[in-house]
């Protein structure tokens, strides 16, 4: 019986995004990725899905942990920028980095380049989490400036996201 109500719910939730997609005029239609190994729409697609990542309230010293897809909009005041637009603005960046060719990538290298604290290891974290749980026996490298920033940086938030993210820790056999 749980099984047919989610059934519907899923086959619901799509009438309603194709309804509003049809309702768009056609310069605002955005591609639909046919799976998550779809370029940067599937990887954008697989973090909306999967990750979680932290957010950290005015005041508050503890985060909470995020689905990327469910993002507030509300105006940071000291960065001017709410989490959600972010995140838009990490998209558009992958939608360059992550084209594809014939099933392919164009870009066989990718270097994110940006000021201090506009989530370039964040990115590059979701990129190789993106790639570890869609692509079988993928070699994921982490690079940095320095070994000190690989480990307390990068595999620091890797893991992280995998221990705050619900279905990201089921799928490699946590509890």
């Amino acid at each position: 019986m749980r099984v047919k109500r989610r059934k519907q719910h899923d086959l619901e939730k799509r009438a309603k995004k194709a309804e509003l997609l049809n309702s768009l005029p056609v310069h605002i239609k955005r591609y639909i990725p046919k799976n998550y190994k779809d370029g940067a729409e599937g990887m954008i697609k697989w973090c909306n899905d999967f990750v979680h990542v932290p957010v950290y309230a005015e005041g508050d010293d503890m985060a909470t942990w995020v689905r990327l897809g469910a993002l507030s909009d509300v105006i940071n005041p000291k960065t001017g920028k709410s989490s959600k637009q972010m995140w838009e603005k990490q998209c558009d960046i992958l939608r360059e980095a992550l084209q594809m060719q014939n099933g392919r990538f164009i870009h066989r290298l990718i270097v994110f380049c940006w000021p201090r604290g506009d989530g370039k290891s964040l990115l590059a974290c979701l990129v190789q989490l993106w790639k570890f749980f869609n692509w079988p026996r993928q070699q994921i490298m982490l690079g940095a400036n320095s070994k000190d920033q690989t480990k307390f940086v990068h595999y620091d938030i890797i893991r992280d996201i995998i221990l705050n993210s619900p279905s990201l820790y089921e799928m490699i056999g946590g509890d």
